[in-house]
């Protein structure tokens, strides 16, 4: 007697529904790695840049005896491609922040190709000292020890927080990076500053206060 053999043909759901899930798990884990190679990756080059202004600034102390001078105490970006005016007032614009917080009467006063840094969507009096804007003249006195760092940020969507910065005071000098992170996540050779809850964090590496220097 002949039998008939009855071969089986592709999956069942139940299979099918399984390698699905497996896909979708491998996925995932894939997600998560990719993302964690490109966040230490973007906040070694961030390191990088900062300690680049770190030596910068230590070289003009040595030859010079004294940090760059400054107008007054405060904080100032460091080097360009800091997002400018037209850049926050989209934002600004978009969110219906009224015209009268947007800019302190010293910011309304600068050119609109003025770069801005730290936390640069603030606004409101109480806000406006946490956003600080670039200083043509102190660039231009650290470039004359060396080549100043390549900044390769700007900005990141939807973050506040920009860098890099130097901050004057009568107690510190300080730098200040923002990297991917939150509190805790500052690299070991910096000290945490601020976050701002949209994924960046700020983090500091001191000068040495011998050479400090302000200009009346």
């Amino acid at each position: 007697m002949l039998h008939t053999v009855h071969k089986k043909l592709g999956f069942t759901i139940v299979e099918l529904v399984v390698v699905i899930i497996i896909l979708g798990l491998l996925i995932s884990i894939g997600f998560v790695s990719w993302n964690g190679i490109q966040k230490r990756a973007y906040n070694l080059e961030r390191l990088n840049e900062l300690k680049g202004w770190e030596s910068i600034f230590k070289l003009y102390a040595a030859q010079e005896r004294k940090y760059p001078p400054v107008p007054s105490h405060g904080g100032y970006c460091l080097g360009t491609g800091f997002p400018d005016k037209a850049y926050i007032e989209s934002y600004f614009n978009a969110t219906g922040v009224s015209s009268g917080d947007r800019w302190s009467p010293e910011e309304t006063a600068l050119p609109s190709s003025t770069g801005f840094c730290r936390s640069i969507l603030s606004y409101g009096p109480a806000n406006w000292h946490t956003r600080h804007h670039a200083n043509g003249a102190l660039n231009t006195a650290l470039a004359t020890v060396g080549k100043l760092p390549k900044n390769t940020q700007s900005t990141r969507r939807g973050a506040w927080l920009v860098g890099p910065f130097v901050t004057y005071s009568t107690t510190r000098i300080f730098l200040t990076q923002s990297f991917v992170g939150n509190a805790g996540d500052c690299p070991k050779s910096t000290t945490y500053n601020n976050t701002d809850g949209s994924g960046m964090v700020l983090c500091d590496i001191d000068l040495p206060l011998k050479a400090f220097d302000i200009v009346p």
